[in-house]
């Protein structure tokens, strides 16, 4: 079974799952296990950071990272940066509306 998101994997049962990485094609034989190959060389690793904060479901890993967890770490640095930024008064004006 192949997958955009790892939580599609876990909802059907799915427990060994495996990432594909950049440049790797998967070729599945009928019948057969699949063959992951590497087609292209990684020449670097770059996480697209939108899957963490916007696309994926919260649910999901990518690269064994929790998308939940991620977001929750990104919102953690960018309330430091703002406290810092603004100061205590500062985050204290901060007005929400109607959120």
């Amino acid at each position: 079974m192949l997958a955009s998101e790892s939580m599609a994997l876990d909802q059907l049962g799915f427990t060994d799952i495996q990432g594909i990485k950049p440049g790797q094609a998967v070729i599945i034989p009928k019948g057969r296990e699949p063959i992951f190959r590497q087609v292209h060389a990684e020449l670097r690793y770059m996480p697209y950071i939108f899957d963490y904060c916007y696309f994926s479901r919260e649910y999901s890993v990518i690269d064994g990272i929790s998308v939940y967890e991620s977001r929750q770490r990104i919102g953690h640095k960018v309330a430091g940066t703002i406290r810092h930024t603004l100061g205590q008064d500062g985050v204290e004006d901060i007005d929400l509306g109607q959120y």
